[in-house]
């Protein structure tokens, strides 16, 4: 496969997930990433669990593929100018650090800068550069927590609920590639000068608020929880059946009435307290009963054979056992296999994006080339190669370092 971003270097100063996940997402798509991590500790998350596979967590081996590990302690003058080295010799640096703490090490933006003008550095923090929150670190939940997200997740009139996955440190990672993508191009069609970019956690958070802050600054609805349900959307949620969960999402009038007639309640679609999504919005509590009663006499898989010839959309809450053998998710190829140096083999779930190929005539994705990907690395394993390639450093030159603990 064409690797769209062959030829960009990133040097990669992240930890945890919000920067890990953003510079994967630019591997899976080609760029070089080495990962900067500390000797004999490594990034936080290579002990996070369990889950672990040998020495490595999950956790790890899940957001990290595609990229090259290099250990050095940059507390150090020795280890900075490593990395300073490394940033001249680069197109994006990535870090998520608290800010100002790089400005020790003269690693911030203007000390690299004045190295490498061209350079997209590209800061992920809890809060942004400044304001009163500035100094915080910054964790998924508490920027959830703070941004309002978990006022209105979880079940009616319930306790907060956390997701079930970090999607704040995600969403961030996410926005970090776009600007960073910006920022490449415009330094490559404009010949412009590097940019510094901050993505942080909270104005994520704010961001992907989305109808719900709107309805706040337009009308002053401060927003409540509707556990799996939707403010303004009416039925659009799950239900409980015989065995399980299964979600009904009519999103417009004609989509309720083909919803009546499916489950059989034809003698409340012309209800005038039902003809229309506003009324039930208003009328939620009644309507959720009558549709709820109804959705237990039968299993999920009754369900999807009754609601199989419908317009409007629907589907049963899975577990993870039932989203990997359901036909259509093996039928898109996510899943890459790896063989690690420690862990053995290793399974995730692969880049989602597929790209048309003109000459096949189909769409291709990055399973379709496993082979041109790479496992998660072994804390330092690239260390030697990165340093003699690089930076030309001779074999006695790293053994030296290293015998100085600065490199691992």
């Amino acid at each position: 496969m064409l690797k769209r971003l062959s030829g960009i270097r990133v040097l990669d100063l992240t930890r945890i997930l919000a920067g890990p996940y953003a510079s994967m997402v630019l591997g899976d798509i080609g760029a070089e990433i080495i990962k900067i991590e500390r000797p004999l500790v490594g990034d936080e998350t290579r002990r996070l669990g369990p889950p672990f596979l040998g020495p490595e967590s999950i956790y790890f081996l899940a957001i990290n593929r595609n990229k090259k590990s290099v250990a050095v302690d940059f507390t150090n003058e020795k280890g900075q100018a490593i990395v300073q080295n490394l940033a001249a010799k680069s197109d994006v640096l990535i870090e998520n650090f608290v800010p100002g703490k790089l400005k020790q090490f003269n690693l911030d933006y203007h000390s690299i800068a004045e190295k490498n003008p061209k350079l997209v550095y590209c800061s992920l923090t809890g809060c942004g550069q400044t304001g009163p929150y500035a100094a915080r670190p910054g964790f998924d939940l508490i920027a959830q927590a703070v941004g309002g997200m978990l006022n209105v997740t979880g079940p009616v009139g319930g306790e907060p609920i956390r997701p079930g996955v970090a999607l704040i440190d995600i969403i961030t990672g996410l926005y970090a590639n776009i600007s960073i993508l910006s920022a490449l191009r415009e330094v490559e069609v404009y010949n412009g000068s590097g940019r510094w970019i901050d993505c942080n956690l909270l104005s994520s958070q704010l961001a992907v608020l989305s109808t719900l802050s709107a309805s706040y600054l337009n009308t002053g609805e401060v927003g409540r929880k509707y556990g799996s349900g939707h403010p303004s959307i009416v039925p659009y949620q799950a239900f409980r059946t015989a065995d399980g969960y299964y979600v009904l999402a009519a999103v417009s009038d004609n989509n309720f009435t083909e919803l009546c007639d499916a489950l059989g309640l034809g003698e409340i679609k012309a209800n005038a307290k039902y003809k229309r999504n506003e009324d039930r919005v208003v009328n939620r509590s009644e309507l959720l009963a009558l549709i709820g009663d109804r959705m237990k006499t039968k299993c999920n898989r009754e369900w999807e054979g009754v609601l199989g010839g419908v317009t409007f959309a629907h589907g049963p809450v899975n577990d993870f056992n039932a989203v990997f053998s359901d036909p259509h998710v093996k039928s898109m190829n996510l899943i890459q296999t790896f063989l690690h140096g420690t862990a053995g083999e290793v399974k995730v779930v692969g880049s989602p994006v597929r790209w048309y190929d003109n000459e096949k005539q189909r769409f291709t994705g990055q399973q379709d080339y496993n082979q041109t990907d790479t496992a998660p690395p072994i804390l330092g394993e690239h260390t030697r190669s990165v340093l003699t390639d690089l930076l030309d450093f001779s074999q006695s030159h790293i053994d030296s370092l290293v015998r100085e603990e600065v490199i691992q």
